[in-house]
């Protein structure tokens, strides 16, 4: 699919690395007030290396690391870059690793209906200890994780870099301009989920 353009925004790649060298990534949308900036990727950046450390440490295994935060501006096929590593690595303290492909699930909500404008966030080193009867989180860690989430979805809210829902098609057919929303809310599902990809 050809580059679309998504005026005033920030694309962050958050990649992760195991240590038998396999390779994860969540991908993020920021609104920016304009144009982005250098400083704005360095904002960012900064604002997810902090966050990780402060929420997020604890909820993720030891054998995953946050290696990079890789930024473009969305606003132009050949915009700025910049890959912030910052006080990375940043590695899990959880034990009991659960197998590369069980996770969970964040559902984010714009508050609109409609599949183009919820998005989904899969975790990473989902902890043993998080899950019972093989299938689903527990009651304490679903609400433990979606208060951290939660938590980093305001934190970019009051840093001016808020969260985004981007939509790059409607109706199966690729929009000129990308669409984005705020994030207004996120939950974590009670299901596991699966990501086989995370096997290669």
């Amino acid at each position: 699919m050809p580059f679309i353009p998504v005026p005033n925004c920030v694309q962050a790649r958050l990649i992760f690395q195991e240590d038998n060298g396999l390779v994860a990534q969540n991908v993020f949308y920021h609104a920016t007030t304009s144009a982005p900036t250098a400083g704005d990727m360095e904002a960012i950046g900064e604002l997810w290396g902090s966050l990780w450390v402060e929420y997020m440490v604890t909820s993720m295994t030891n054998n995953w690391a946050l290696q990079s935060v890789n930024m473009r501006a969305m606003n132009e096929e050949e915009g700025i870059i910049m890959n912030y590593s910052g006080g990375m690595p940043i590695s899990g303290t959880g034990a009991n690793p659960l197998p590369d492909q069980v996770t969970y699930t964040v559902t984010w909500s714009t508050g609109l209906i409609g599949r183009s404008a919820r998005g989904r966030t899969y975790g990473i080193g989902l902890l043993g200890e998080a899950v019972e009867g093989r299938n689903r989180l527990t009651d304490a860690w679903r609400t433990s994780l979606t208060n951290v989430w939660v938590n980093i979805m305001q934190a970019f809210q009051e840093d001016a870099h808020a969260l985004q829902v981007v939509s790059f098609q409607e109706g199966g057919v690729p929009r000129v301009t990308g669409r984005k929303l705020p994030i207004l809310d996120g939950s974590v599902r009670f299901p596991l989920a699966t990501q086989r990809r995370r096997l290669s």
